[in-house]
C-alpha cells in the first residue's frame, strides 16, 4: 500500500467511525447474506442486530479495526497479528473464499456510508488496503488450515 492510500484509508476510517456508528449492521448484514459465512456465527439467524451477543462481538471488531487502521504504518508489527488472527479463524470454520466476503461486505459498508461521496480514489485507497490487511490473514489461515489437513 502506498503512503498515499495509506492517509486516505486512515481519514476516510476516521470520518466512518465518526459518522457512521452502525457500520457494523451494515457490514454484518451483507456478510450474513452468504449462507456459508452466516452459519459461522451464532447471532446470525433473525434480529441478529438486537443480539447481545452479535453487538459483544462488533465491539471487539470494531476496537481490532480501529487499532488495525492506526497501525497501517507500523506494518511490520501489523502483519504478524494479522496472520496470528487468520490461524485462530481457521478453528472458527473460516475458509479462504470468506476473505472476498469481508473484502465485498467491507466495500459495500464503506460505499453506502459514504453514499454519493464514494470516488476512484476512495476505491483504489481501500483495495489497496485491504489487500495489504487481508495477505497476512490469509497466510495464516492457509498455514492452519493445511496443518488441520495433516
Amino acid at each position: 500500500m502506498d503512503d498515499t492510500a495509506m492517509k486516505i484509508t486512515q481519514e476516510s476510517w476516521a470520518m466512518v467511525e465518526r459518522e457512521i456508528p452502525h457500520w457494523p449492521n451494515i457490514f454484518y448484514t451483507k456478510m450474513f447474506s452468504d449462507p456459508g459465512v452466516a452459519k459461522l456465527f451464532k447471532f446470525s439467524d433473525g434480529d441478529f442486530i438486537n443480539n447481545p451477543t452479535f453487538q459483544a462481538h462488533t465491539q471487539k471488531v470494531k476496537d481490532t479495526l480501529h487499532t488495525a487502521m492506526g497501525s497501517l504504518d507500523a506494518f511490520d508489527k501489523l502483519g504478524p497479528v494479522l496472520k496470528k488472527m487468520g490461524e485462530r479463524h481457521a478453528a472458527y470454520g473460516c475458509l479462504p473464499e470468506h476473505s472476498d466476503n469481508f473484502r465485498e461486505a467491507f466495500m459495500h459498508t464503506l460505499k453506502t456510508g459514504y453514499a454519493d461521496n464514494w470516488n476512484d480514489e476512495l476505491e483504489d485507497a481501500w483495495t489497496q488496503c485491504l489487500d495489504a490487511l487481508l495477505a497476512p490473514f490469509d497466510e495464516g489461515l492457509a498455514d492452519a488450515l493445511a496443518e488441520q489437513a495433516n
